[in-house]
């Protein structure tokens, strides 16, 4: 360009346009692909959080087989000691003891959902906290199973008169129902030999509040990412590539280049 420059004085300005042009378009290429990696390695992160995020949902629904469990010690020793009946010989109301009961252990369990929620938030943890909805969702959720497993255990405990018992023999189920049952429906919702099986069982499971808080914290955290993920790609796969100058707009700055250099 510079050899073309000297030969041709007159074609000067022309020449300066198209080195500047030509500048812009690879510092314009650089920038893209710096972009694409930088958003390819996003990508790639967030793949491999939303396997974390599974796992972590697993590892968060343990102990919460364990939590509700406890609610059938009182109960059982209070039926084996004779004092549930001894209120009611007093005239203590059936409907009142159950409702003292039950918002008692309502109460336990909300501090522990809190203690929970605030453990999510100390690690920030994206899939539970990101936004507010998220985290309204993940409240909730905790405090409707809760709701919904307390009455189960007290349902469970007219089976055992010994509490040690009652509690050990209900975590055990609050795990099949909870963790089996969301790993069974995980893998054979995956095989296509058992999704005909998986599409009749999964409605059983689902009569049980452990599974559903098991599916429901998978569905919450993993979409988080999925959402996240998709947004990546879409950025990814629909990126605008940079507007070239138009050519008469191109040629009219070289004319006026051109009138400025002769005025000159």
């Amino acid at each position: 360009k510079l050899e073309e420059m000297k030969k041709h004085p007159s074609d000067q300005p022309a020449a300066q346009v198209n080195i500047e042009e030509a500048v812009q378009v690879n510092i314009e290429k650089n920038v893209q692909v710096k972009i694409e990696a930088t958003l390819q390695a996003q990508i790639e992160e967030l793949r491999v959080k939303l396997v974390l995020a599974v796992l972590t949902a697993l590892f968060v629904l343990i102990p919460f087989c364990y939590i509700p469990a406890s609610a059938a010690v009182f109960v059982v020793k209070e039926r084996a000691s004779k004092a549930q009946h001894l209120q009611l010989v007093s005239g203590a109301s059936a409907c009142y003891y159950w409702l003292a009961t039950y918002a008692w252990d309502y109460a336990m369990y909300g501090l522990m959902s809190g203690a929970c929620m605030l453990i999510f938030v100390l690690y920030d943890e994206p899939g539970y906290v990101g936004d507010a909805d998220q985290a309204s969702c993940t409240l909730l959720l905790l405090l409707l199973y809760g709701a919904a497993a307390l009455p189960m255990v007290y349902c469970y405990s007219f089976g055992f008169e010994s509490h040690s018992t009652a509690q050990i023999v209900i975590m055990v189920l609050n795990i099949i129902s909870g963790f089996v049952f969301v790993i069974a429906h995980f893998v054979m919702s995956t095989l296509p030999s058992t999704q005909d099986a998986d599409r009749v069982l999964v409605h059983l499971y689902r009569l049980t509040p452990p599974y559903v808080f098991g599916e429901a914290l998978l569905t919450l955290s993993s979409a988080w990412y999925q959402n996240e993920l998709v947004a990546g790609e879409v950025v990814v796969v629909g990126r605008k590539r940079p507007r070239r100058e138009p050519k008469k707009r191109r040629r009219a700055r070289v004319n006026r280049l051109r009138l400025e250099e002769e005025e000159e």
